[in-house]
């Protein structure tokens, strides 16, 4: 198996450099504190200027862990909010996502804006994402980083994922009838990933993996994937009990292609179903070291080795200096 890469950029301090691009980060979010923290943390290191926060809960307890760090933006997703974006807390999330980040997004002038969801992390191998811009020429509108899906492996050390896989490559780690919760590309999520969007584009409005520009047409120049050694860090999957919490809805909202649909509807309404599931969900899930060598081998595994605590505790380290806030 191939070496851990180390997760943390080296060089220069990305956080306190004055720059004349800036990188903004937003998402919108409803998570424990926890992670709240650690994506901010992440952020800082990958070179962001403000992480703009919008909280789904505008009663979030994180709220009053982050919002007097000089690098972060709280916006509280009130009705008022909603609102004002025509839109109600009713409204499908993704409705009120796209339209909450285009508002965000036409906040920023200058520079660089990353939309990405509370469980997407991007990760570039030796630099951080500030340094990969900063390479970019003016031309470049919009940059997408390809996604890298982690995946369970007890009693391992580091964080391991999976890239895209096709055909044989997919067959020989998932078996050559496969597992219907692994979609085509070799993952359970999306394989399309994130994107980062020059600001300033007149009429663009974001969608959840890219920008379109005023025409409908996609502000996206560049792909940057495993060749690049660029990715999206997908923390899909957070265990098989929030996974069979949430499946009845995601059978109703079409969450599942068609195949797995009816697999997981045979399964959930069979009287011994429950084994079955709990065994497709572990086959795409979990993985021991002889599976994660069948992922070296079709070239679709990543191992990192980091620590979301330590990153945490820098960017929460007591500050002398006093917040900016420009939201």
């Amino acid at each position: 198996m191939s070496r851990f890469h180390t997760g943390a950029p080296k060089g220069r301090d990305v956080t306190s450099a004055r720059r004349s691009a800036p990188l903004i980060v937003g998402t919108i979010m409803r998570e424990t504190p926890e992670v709240t923290m650690r994506f901010i943390a992440w952020y800082l290191v990958q070179g962001a200027d403000r992480v703009c926060i919008l909280f789904d809960n505008p009663d979030d307890p994180a709220i009053a862990m982050v919002q007097d760090h000089p690098q972060v933006d709280c916006i509280r997703c009130t009705p008022e909010f909603w609102r004002e974006l025509e839109l109600t807390p009713g409204d499908r999330f993704t409705r009120r996502q796209n339209h909450a980040m285009t508002w965000l997004y036409r906040q920023c002038r200058e520079g660089w804006f990353l939309n990405v969801d509370a469980d997407e992390y991007v990760w570039l191998d030796g630099r951080s994402l500030r340094e990969e811009l900063e390479t970019l020429p003016d031309v470049v509108r919009g940059v997408r980083i390809l996604t890298a899906e982690r995946i369970q492996t007890p009693g391992l050390p580091g964080h391991h994922f999976r890239l895209q896989t096709f055909g044989a490559g997919r067959a020989k780690v998932y078996g050559p009838e496969g597992n219907p919760l692994i979609r085509r590309s070799g993952m359970i999520g999306h394989h399309i990933g994130k994107a980062v969007t020059r600001a300033g584009i007149k009429g663009a409005f974001l969608r959840q993996h890219w920008a379109d520009g005023p025409g409908g047409e996609r502000l996206q120049d560049l792909s940057l994937g495993r060749k690049e050694g660029a990715y999206l860090l997908h923390f899909h999957d957070a265990g098989y009990e929030t996974w069979r919490a949430k499946l009845d809805w995601r059978l109703a909202s079409s969450g599942f292609r068609d195949i797995a649909v009816e697999a997981l509807t045979k399964l959930r309404d069979a009287p011994d179903g429950e084994a079955g599931m709990r065994a497709l969900y572990d086959h795409a899930c979990l993985f021991d070291l002889e599976r994660l060598e069948e992922l070296e081998q079709v070239g679709a595994h990543l191992g990192l080795d980091f620590d979301f605590d330590v990153l945490v505790e820098a960017a929460f380290a007591p500050r002398s200096e006093p917040a900016r806030r420009v939201a």
